[in-house]
């Protein structure tokens, strides 16, 4: 239903908080590899660290924060910091081209395909920036956006650099080599969800989803199995 209503319906869900700290970890992390494509370094801490802050406070007034303006810019002072000390120092460019990629492609199932990878590394590996307030256990075999990126790509290894926004901030890289059994199992997954989508048939979230909830879903007012359904 989420991609429905975001992708054929174009109905786009605004900035929340932790999009907000994400997408300025983010901006810093593009552009610290950006330079270290060059210079073989990339930023110094303190200039990723404002980096990030900087698009932070750019659009805060803009964003319904969930804590004051002030917390979630220190938020973002401690993650881009931590960031940039593990995953900034850890990874290294392919070339200035492989940052923010732009893929263009399919899966052999004729759904095309169009998305940016965030980084491609010196070692061949597809490396995703994600920031996160919770620290969950991640599959990423079954990863759709990494998997299919792979695939397109010829790309076997794939990659989350995170930093967790809990008590004590954690940074971790989580690396999977993908398999043929994880192209096809999401190739049928992308066929799957195109065809309910053409049909205009979707089934519910399994019962007790956390992300299926009027707090974490922006369309749980207007979702068939959200708020109506109640």
């Amino acid at each position: 239903m989420k991609y429905y209503f975001r992708y054929v319906e174009e109905i786009k869900p605004p900035l929340n908080g932790a999009m907000l700290r994400g997408l300025s970890v983010d901006k810093a992390a593009n552009g610290h590899f950006l330079v270290k494509a060059s210079n073989k370094v990339g930023m110094k801490p303190k200039d990723f660290i404002d980096l990030a802050v900087d698009q932070h406070d750019e659009l805060a007034d803009e964003v319904q924060l969930d804590v004051s303006k002030a917390e979630s810019r220190d938020t973002v002072s401690r993650l881009s910091d931590l960031y940039h000390k593990t995953h900034g120092k850890n990874l290294v460019p392919k070339s200035e081209e492989s940052i923010q990629v732009k893929l263009i492609g399919d899966m052999g199932i004729q759904v095309p395909v169009i998305g940016f990878v965030d980084l491609i590394t010196e070692d061949d590996m597809i490396v995703d920036t994600k920031v996160r307030s919770q620290n969950r256990a991640i599959d990423l075999s079954r990863d759709i956006q990494l998997v299919t990126y792979s695939k397109i790509t010829n790309i076997n290894k794939i990659a989350i650099a995170q930093v967790v926004d809990t008590k004590e901030p954690k940074s971790d890289l989580i690396v999977h080599e993908v398999s043929e059994l994880s192209i096809s199992s999401v190739s049928q997954k992308i066929r799957s969800v195109s065809g309910a989508i053409r049909k205009r048939v979707f089934l519910p979230a399994p019962e007790g989803s956390w992300y299926c909830s009027k707090k974490w879903c922006f369309y749980w007012k207007i979702c068939p199995y959200g708020e109506s359904s109640k």
